[in-house]
């Protein structure tokens, strides 16, 4: 059972420690085994019979060393491909556009987002979500940036498979949580997908 800390700011600060430690193993990978390993990953995925199957996928822009998904997304031309755009009011939040290679725009945070003009997709309609995170666990347990954006999106999407998308160095045997904080269904990395709470020493399937 993964550690939860006895209080708010023991569970802050904990998330924190870790953060570092994920963001600092990603970086010591170097760009060419992130870039094998992400290649790794979307070929991994194209043979993942939930993603076969799913006509609207979301994924995300890769930044600080993310999986870059875009080759996936240039090949699998037949899905509807929606990435995130973050919106600041009323509360902060992210909605989902289609994907337009044409349409982009650089967010502060170093990464691309669509046009506020393409089309939004409604989260009722997604069949599969592709998560970005900095560390998962073999339950299904995950560490974002800190700003709860997929926390508050995914229950909304109430259908769709989620996939945490993740180097195997960042897949960690406990991750702190709180009751919101939500599970993946399912985890991809170079190693292969596993269910979640099935342990990554265990036998890939997919």
């Amino acid at each position: 059972m993964a550690a939860k800390p006895a209080s708010a700011e023991a569970l802050a600060a904990a998330k924190r420690e870790l953060r570092a430690r994920a963001q600092a193993r990603r970086e010591a990978m170097g760009e060419a085994a992130r870039e094998a390993a992400g290649a790794a990953i979307a070929r991994t995925l194209e043979t993942f019979t939930a993603f076969g199957a799913a006509k609207v996928v979301l994924a995300f822009m890769a930044m600080r060393g993310e999986v870059d998904l875009l080759p996936l997304m240039a090949r699998q031309t037949k899905k509807r491909w929606g990435i995130p755009r973050i919106v600041r009011s009323p509360e902060s939040h992210i909605v989902f556009h289609h994907y337009d290679p044409q349409r982009l725009v650089m967010h502060a945070f170093g990464m691309f987002e669509p046009s506020e003009g393409l089309l939004q997709i409604e989260p009722g309609t997604v069949d599969l979500v592709l998560v970005p995170g900095l560390a998962f666990s073999p339950g299904g347990h995950r560490l974002g940036y800190g700003g709860g954006y997929y926390d508050r999106y995914l229950p909304t999407a109430e259908r769709a498979v989620r996939v945490g998308i993740a180097y195997r160095v960042q897949v960690v045997e406990d991750i702190p949580y709180h009751a919101a904080d939500q599970k993946m269904h399912y985890l991809a990395t170079e190693d292969g997908i596993w269910t979640c709470a099935v342990a990554p020493s265990e036998e890939p399937t997919g």
